[in-house]
């Protein structure tokens, strides 16, 4: 089965980095950090090399021009809030980006919660999965901001994937 992009990377917050008003010098672009940054530049380099990238952010104000015509941005809506209808919300949200990528393979950039409905995601479509941590407390089990089920779930996401990348 074709694939219309061969890699999805899912980092919302990189959204900034996109925004006409980014830069990448001294000043971080607002919203952003490092690791959003460091997915920016990754989905740059591998369309530079070829493949067909699409970068699953949050919808920015001002789109800057895309450098490589092989990188896409699958632009998510933003986070519905908080409570059982919002993670509900955010879930479908999740899944639709991811579906609307298409892609081979995803790269998810942090823990949390996508990255169990990704993992999930990746299993009913038969699609690989990477994971690629951005601070130790992606791999901290036992925090207390956690509950039990969520860290369990979240533990068998970071087992289906193919690669863990620290």
């Amino acid at each position: 089965m074709a694939h219309r992009n061969d890699i999805a990377i899912y980092a919302p917050f990189a959204f900034a980095f996109y925004e006409d008003q980014a830069t990448y010098g001294d000043r971080v672009a607002k919203g952003g950090g490092g690791a959003e940054l460091q997915t920016r530049l990754m989905a740059e380099a591998l369309a530079r090399k070829g493949l067909r990238v699409a970068h699953i952010v949050y919808r920015g104000e001002r789109r800057a021009q895309l450098p490589v015509s092989s990188l896409q941005l699958i632009e998510r809506k933003p986070w519905p809030g908080r409570g059982f209808p919002g993670k509900l919300l955010e879930a479908l949200r999740v899944w639709r980006s991811l579906a609307d990528a298409d892609a081979r393979l995803y790269l998810f950039r942090g823990g949390g919660a996508h990255v169990i409905i990704g993992a999930a995601f990746c299993v009913l479509h038969r699609r690989r999965l990477v994971f690629s941590a951005s601070n130790d407390l992606d791999f901290i089990f036992d925090r207390p901001d956690r509950n039990r089920w969520g860290q369990a779930l979240y533990r068998a996401a970071l087992r289906r994937s193919q690669r863990v990348v620290v």
